[in-house]
């Protein structure tokens, strides 16, 4: 076997080990993407944050302090629970008792 068929069929594995790998990371950032989507659809003002991880199926990625400037809130919110996929956001406010207070989503593309 010639050196110029080697090269020919490595170059032709490697892009399909690239093309499967793409296919699964996008397969697995869509499923994400409705998972916590219909999570979101489900949170109800009220609810608990160990209600809202249960929705989520997972522990939140990012978990912040209230940032309020426009006091929407009116200095009730102490918590943001943060979930992201790609180019998409959902976030959950909690109030001081841990309570669901707002719900939001927010895609860039």
């Amino acid at each position: 076997m010639g050196v110029r068929v080697r090269m020919t069929r490595v170059i032709v594995v490697a892009i399909g080990l690239i093309v499967f790998g793409a296919a699964i990371w996008g397969y697995r950032n869509h499923v994400r993407s409705t998972q916590y989507s219909m999570a979101l659809e489900t949170v109800r003002e009220g609810d608990t944050k160990e209600k809202v991880v249960q929705l989520f199926g997972t522990s939140p990625h990012e978990i912040t302090n209230c940032s309020d400037p426009h006091q929407i809130f009116q200095g009730r919110c102490r918590e943001v629970y943060w979930y992201y996929s790609f180019l998409e956001r959902w976030e959950i406010y909690f109030d001081p008792d841990g309570k669901v207070l707002a719900k939001g989503h927010e895609a860039s593309f």
